[in-house]
């Protein structure tokens, strides 16, 4: 799909509520948020996480840097 497509699909998917596609829903992501934004959030998300006793120290570290992994690649991708 192209770039304009996608744009179009993503104004015509928050409008009309319809999530139903991977796609659209990764781009409409990647358009509200940025990734300096995501990256801030997620680092605010771990460290309230490692606070609580409970947590899995290595498991949390471990998604946590999957997940940036994940949104870097999508957000090169992106552009």
């Amino acid at each position: 799909m192209e770039n304009a497509s996608i744009q179009q699909a993503t104004s015509h998917a928050s409008a009309t509520g319809d999530t139903n596609t991977p796609e659209i829903l990764i781009q409409d992501f990647l358009w509200q948020y940025s990734l300096t934004e995501c990256k801030t959030f997620l680092w605010d998300w771990l460290v309230a996480a490692l606070q609580d006793k409970d947590t899995n120290a290595g498991s949390s570290i471990l998604f946590y840097e999957s997940l940036i992994h994940f949104l870097e690649a999508a957000y090169q991708k992106k552009e």
